[in-house]
């Protein structure tokens, strides 16, 4: 299975390629990935800006494995391409 992660305007979308349905959506400017579990478990894990500080894996609003995303163009995601649509496209 993949999942495509993209922004759309405000929007940051997960797509299941398989099935073709939007899994989650929210506004890019309220999430981020927590880096601790990229790094360490090749895990993607979106959580909410302001629930970041709480007790890691208890506020995830959405968790994958790194090895099933992809972006919007198809292309699998490494852990330094995945930060780098992080960093440009995504919070506040």
């Amino acid at each position: 299975m993949a999942i495509k992660l993209e922004v759309t305007g405000n929007s940051f979308i997960i797509t299941d390629t398989v099935t073709g349905l939007e899994v989650f959506e929210t506004a890019k400017r309220s999430i981020y990935y927590d880096v601790r579990k990229l790094n360490n478990d090749d895990s993607i894990v979106i959580t909410k800006i302001n629930d970041f500080v709480s007790v890691r894996g208890q506020n995830s609003l959405y968790e994958m494995p790194l090895s099933d995303s992809q972006n919007a163009a198809g292309q699998a995601f490494s852990k330094v391409t995945l930060k780098a649509f992080f960093r440009t496209n995504i919070g506040a």
